[in-house]
């Protein structure tokens, strides 16, 4: 391979990596290359038929198909917003990884929630000014073999800040808090001096957009998750219906009755599904006195 051979392939890779830079920040490919050499190890271990079952329990048909309302669900939040002339193109990167990160963990957690008012900590969440310190900080991004290095450290010395919390090892874990929290200024400081340096850039309209983004797109998607935490507490109600009475006539009054006194009241369900228990079929099949008894004393 002669010299001009070479060049023209460094040329070209390098034209590919700066093409790749102007879609993904540093540290993005940097998540991207970590998760690759991670996916791979499994790939080549003994763990690759556990990772597998993993992935078939992820994408069981029940969970496929609220996966994929969450994903038309969005699709109709990002179609209302683009109306607004809030979106554009240039964002679908962020709505994805908007997608596969706030909404698959805001899912799981919905699943647990009994009250509207276990949803508040989400919202809360989504207005705190640590949004506007993130937004910042990921503004601007280190060079990409910096980004690299420093990504496992960051996480290595979480994971044992987490398991120091665990142990109550208050000596290591206000160590590793702080050398997080050093590494977070460091961070936020580099990013900070970036910002003021090209602050045309980062108060511009699409700038502005991509702030807002996230935000609007939390907010919108709040009730689908409502809805997923009032399924979840149906589904698990009308279990325990169908070992209260083996007559499927009886079930299916008794589902009735129980939906046209909760209806969409979250607490209402949780509550009802925690006193069902309590309900006797062998006195009566009349459900109603019984409902609207837990109803009085809530």
């Amino acid at each position: 391979m002669t010299y001009l051979q070479v060049t023209s392939k460094f040329d070209s890779k390098t034209r590919k990596m700066e093409t790749l830079q102007t879609v993904f920040s540093n540290r993005e490919i940097a998540y991207g290359f970590w998760v690759i050499i991670i996916v791979l190890i499994i790939l080549a271990s003994k763990v690759y038929s556990s990772f597998v079952n993993v992935i078939k329990n992820f994408f069981a048909s029940k969970l496929t198909a609220i996966y994929i309302c969450m994903l038309l669900y969005t699709i109709i939040e990002v179609w209302i917003i683009y109306k607004m002339k809030l979106w554009n193109l240039s964002l679908i990167k962020d709505t994805t990884l908007w997608f596969v990160t706030f909404s698959f963990l805001t899912l799981f957690k919905s699943t647990e929630a009994k009250s509207f008012r276990d949803f508040i900590p989400i919202i809360n969440d989504i207005f705190k000014l640590t949004i506007f310190i993130e937004f910042i900080t990921n503004f601007s991004s280190f060079g990409l073999l910096t980004e690299i290095i420093m990504l496992p450290i960051i996480t290595f010395i979480g994971a044992l800040n987490f398991l120091s919390e665990k142990d109550n090892n208050k000596k290591l874990s206000t160590f590793l808090s702080n050398t997080l929290s050093i590494i977070g200024l460091v961070y936020f400081s580099f990013s900070l001096i970036q910002t003021l340096r090209n602050y045309s850039k980062f108060t511009s309209f699409e700038n502005l957009n991509l702030f807002i983004l996230p935000v609007i797109l939390s907010l919108l998607i709040i009730p689908f998750f409502y809805i997923i935490a009032l399924y979840n507490q149906y589904e698990q109600m009308f279990l325990r219906v169908k070992f209260m009475t083996k007559s499927i006539p009886n079930q299916n009054k008794i589902k009735r009755d129980i939906i046209l006194k909760a209806k969409l009241n979250l607490n209402t369900v949780a509550l009802l599904r925690d006193k069902l228990i309590d309900f006797d079929m062998f006195e009566t099949n009349d459900i109603k006195p019984y409902l609207d008894k837990i109803k009085s004393i809530n």
